[in-house]
Formats: C-alpha cells, sequence, structure tokens
C-alpha cells in the first residue's frame, strides 16, 4: 500500500468532478453509481495520468464506434486481443481491455444516458 502521506483520497471535489461516484466504504475508495450496487473503486492512487486517459478515450470510442457499425457486443472480446496483437509496441492497446461485457456498460449507462441527457437539455 502507499505511503500514507502519499495516499489520494475521495473528495468533494472529486465528487463534484465525477458525479457518477460517491464516497465509500472509507476514504480512499468510491462507489459507482452507474455499476451495480456495491461497486467500488480504489483512489489511493491518482488516477487520470495521461495514458489511462487514452485507453479511457479508446474504450469508449470503439464503444461509439461498434453501435454506429452494428457490430455485436461479443465482437469486442476478439477487438481487444486483436489491438494487442496489433500494436504490440502500443501502452493504450497494452491495457486496452474492452470486451463485450464493459462494451455494453459504456453504452448503456454512459453513451445512452449522455444522449438522453443532451436531448432533454436541447428541449429546456
Amino acid at each position: 500500500m502507499a505511503n500514507s502521506k502519499r495516499k489520494c483520497a475521495f473528495t468533494n471535489e472529486m465528487q463534484k468532478k465525477h458525479p457518477c461516484f460517491r464516497k465509500g466504504r472509507n476514504d480512499y475508495e468510491a462507489e459507482c453509481l452507474v455499476c451495480t450496487s456495491g461497486t467500488y473503486i480504489s483512489v489511493v492512487h491518482k488516477a487520470g495520468s495521461k495514458c489511462e486517459d487514452e485507453i479511457t478515450a479508446a474504450e469508449g470510442t470503439l464503444a461509439f464506434h461498434a453501435v454506429k457499425q452494428h457490430h455485436s457486443f461479443l465482437s469486442m472480446d476478439c477487438t481487444s486481443v486483436l489491438l494487442k496483437k496489433i500494436f504490440p509496441d502500443s501502452n493504450v492497446a497494452k491495457k486496452f481491455s474492452s470486451g463485450r461485457t464493459k462494451t455494453e456498460k459504456v453504452v448503456t449507462s454512459v453513451l445512452a444516458q449522455y444522449s438522453i441527457d443532451a436531448v432533454l437539455k436541447s428541449f429546456v
């Protein structure tokens, strides 16, 4: 575990920046409000490094592409493996891990909700 001076805690500022999370079971974790109740992530080590942001962006982009091109979520299982083989020198490809389950969750819980919110805001 990290030195206590370097541990990150889930703060009110973090919650404002990431409203889909709330304080977890302790100061060093957050509970995802989008996922199944009781889904916690550690915030002990700072997230959001450039590489992690690039991975998240790649996973979200590929999820959007799969929907737009009418690909099955099942096809994402082999796509994730294929990217690692095609781009072995890429740090993003090495850590890319968006198979069918994660892709479906990104589409149904993130992209769909964003689309609904955007439409509702257009009427206000």
